[in-house]
């Protein structure tokens, strides 16, 4: 029992330390302002964001920072 136990459960990699996290954004940073003139700005941009997105619990972010009437925005108020 213990055997499949630990089969049906797959064991998840420990979550990244500060220092990772803070050293992935300086590279994702660093990365899109070498290449800001041929990027242009929707590039930078999307680059960016796939870095935070990455980083970043970005629903929770904005449903504490809304407060309590984020239970009365529609899906679409929500992910903008």
């Amino acid at each position: 029992m213990l055997g499949l136990g630990l089969i049906s459960h797959p064991v998840q990699s420990a979550p990244a330390s500060g220092g990772d996290t803070v050293q992935r954004l300086y590279d994702a940073l660093l990365s899109t302002m070498k290449n800001g003139r041929t990027s242009g700005q929707s590039g930078r941009f999307t680059q960016l964001e796939r870095s935070f997105a990455g980083l970043f619990d970005i629903p929770s972010i904005g449903r504490l920072s809304v407060g309590p009437s984020w239970a009365t925005l529609t899906g679409v108020q929500r992910s903008r």
